[in-house]
């Protein structure tokens, strides 16, 4: 298990890197969001999904990408609608 929190820890630390050397490229906030909800980090999750629906509205996985975000803040609060 600690190898894989390893792994999960290198991931988060390559996709930070990534969206840092380009904020405006989806993808990089894309692969951030997916390590962090790995990571059971879901608000961060929730966040880095929205930013690539403000960096690119049509995205061809706009569809499960709201569907995400959704389910994580949800999670985070079930009281959000």
């Amino acid at each position: 298990a600690l190898r894989e929190q390893k792994k999960l820890d290198e991931a988060e630390k390559q996709a930070k890197a990534a969206v840092q050397a380009g904020p405006a490229d989806p993808s990089a906030h894309m692969a951030l969001a997916g390590v962090l909800k790995d990571r059971h980090k879901d608000k961060d999750a929730a966040r880095e999904y929205q930013q690539v629906l403000k960096l690119k509205p049509d995205h061809p996985d706009a569809k499960v990408i709201q569907e995400q975000i959704k389910y994580l803040n949800e999670k985070v609060d079930p009281r959000i609608p």
